[in-house]
């Protein structure tokens, strides 16, 4: 018998993040900004956010500016980087 475990809340709160970027609900510079929000109120500098990711400074200010898409993948890892179990939008 296989066991399949839940998904980790971070995830599938990342797969409805990443629908509403899709579908147009949320646009980058609106995920940039909660983005940058968290990492404001977690005390992290980009430098320190970027190396947590394994990004470079620059990507990171784009990706909180806006002018750079993210994927599923990168959602997870942002949430997972910033300590965010549940993350809650209004739509």
């Amino acid at each position: 018998m296989i066991r399949t475990q839940p998904a980790p809340p971070c995830f599938m709160v990342a797969i409805d993040m990443n629908r509403a970027l899709e579908d147009g609900e949320m646009d980058n510079t609106e995920f940039g900004r909660l983005v940058r929000q968290f990492r404001r109120a977690r005390g992290l500098t980009q430098n320190q956010l970027a190396d947590k990711l394994g990004i470079s400074r620059p990507s990171l200010a784009n990706i909180e500016t806006g002018r750079q898409n993210v994927t599923l993948t990168r959602v997870v890892d942002f949430m997972r980087a910033l300590g965010i179990k549940r993350w809650s939008i209004d739509l």
